[in-house]
């Protein structure tokens, strides 16, 4: 587990959601702090061009999804879940860290794609979970 995983798991019994209203949340919260339900949607959609890229360059896919990519708003999206919908959260970092073993992997194996369209799956899961839209990947 990586020193990130385990500060995610240290949040998660302190961890809820936010919004109200008849329409999507503006704000997710985490610790009574408030997230922009924006940044994490726009990670997702981000998360998109990562798998786009992880079946057709799955060694080049490590450095989108760890470099300004999605990998720590996903993390952020897991501690959030887990107040209220810890299914979805374990879910996400199940699945995540499916895909993230095979980015270490040398070669990554033919997985890496479907793995990484599994885990934008998993993270739509968890935004409708928060009543959120899914993000559509185009």
């Amino acid at each position: 587990m990586t020193a990130a995983g385990a500060a995610v798991l240290a949040v998660v019994a302190f961890s809820g959601c936010g919004g109200g209203g008849s329409g999507p949340p503006k704000n997710l919260s985490l610790q009574g702090i408030k997230i922009p339900t924006s940044r994490l949607t726009q990670q997702v959609t981000s998360l998109c061009a990562v798998a786009r890229q992880a079946h057709t360059d799955p060694a080049g896919a490590n450095g989108a999804f760890y470099g300004a990519g999605p990998h720590d708003s996903l993390h952020l999206l897991a501690a959030i879940l887990a107040g209220g919908h810890h299914t979805q959260s374990q879910a996400l970092l199940d699945t995540m860290m499916t895909f993230e073993n095979d980015l270490a992997a040398r070669p990554p194996p033919s997985a890496t794609g479907p793995d990484a369209d599994a885990l934008v799956a998993s993270a739509n899961v968890g935004l409708q979970s928060l009543k959120v839209p899914p993000q559509r990947c185009g």
